[in-house]
């Protein structure tokens, strides 16, 4: 869980990185380049004299005016620091005396006020280096926010890696652990059994029964080769009583016959003495 969520927030800074910070930097530099070509517009406008140039320039000028606007209000949408949008406004309000001082500009040059329209060229110059110096601020300001987006993420990366190599060395050694447990759980009674069988081959029924905790095949095994082995003792018991009975009778049968043979020879000394 903890790492599904590191790697959520991970993709979160990822996408801020680049919807925000990367984004925010795309556009407030096309926003400089938008001031850089709309300086250069208003000069061509005041110093070219052919009426279709000046159209083409004039055109030039308001396109460039209105994707400044639109960059600048790009920016200011995911602007999210206060800093930023401080900036921001500082440069809304040099845009609204560019904007006046442009009108004032462009009518100059339709009624050939050439020297008028190079007084507000040169205080529109001295605006845009304004909010150049302001939109260079706001630059160096995203590249800090970028990197530090980065470093987050990047610190977010190696948690995450390390939280999970542990996750698996751990898991190796609880998984090593858990077969080592089974091996001998299994092992050593199947050994035990093993034993008391060479045993019983041997002849020797003097053992001890098998004794498995667990409740499985092993005990199965376990308790009928307890059942065999006192089996085993029973029939050899059998075999021992059955065997002294033998002794017994044969030990009758020879006194028995003893007699008999003393009997015989007495019987016959008697008829040689007649």
């Amino acid at each position: 869980l903890f790492n599904v969520r590191n790697i959520v927030k991970l993709k979160n800074d990822i996408n801020e990185l680049y919807d925000i910070q990367l984004k925010g930097i795309q556009y407030i530099k096309n926003a400089q380049v938008n001031l850089l070509s709309m300086a250069e517009d208003r000069y061509n406008l005041i110093l070219l004299t052919e009426g279709d140039d000046k159209s083409k320039y004039l055109e030039d000028l308001k396109s460039m005016r209105e994707q400044f606007k639109e960059n600048l209000n790009a920016f200011k949408e995911i602007a999210t620091s206060e800093e930023e949008k401080r900036i921001i406004e500082t440069v809304e309000k040099y845009w609204g005396r560019l904007e006046v001082n442009d009108e004032v500009l462009i009518d100059a040059v339709a009624n050939n006020l050439a020297v008028y329209a190079q007084t507000q060229a040169n205080s529109n110059r001295l605006l845009s280096e304004a909010m150049g110096r302001e939109i260079d601020t706001l630059v160096e300001l995203k590249d800090q926010l970028a990197l530090q987006a980065y470093n987050d993420s990047n610190a977010l990366y190696m948690e995450t890696r390390s939280i999970t190599i542990s996750i698996i060395i751990a898991s190796i050694i609880i998984g090593i652990l858990i077969a080592m447990s089974m091996s001998r759980k299994i092992g050593k009674p199947v050994a035990q059994m093993a034993g008391i069988a060479k045993s019983i081959a041997e002849g020797n029924l003097a053992i001890e029964s098998v004794k498995v905790k667990s409740n499985d095949e092993i005990r199965e095994l376990a308790d009928s080769l307890n059942t065999m082995i006192e089996s085993l003792r029973a029939v050899v018991g059998n075999v021992l009583q059955a065997s002294e009975k033998v002794a017994i009778s044969s030990q009758q049968l020879s006194s028995s016959s003893q007699e008999t043979t003393s009997a015989a020879e007495e019987v016959a000394s008697t008829i040689n003495q007649l």
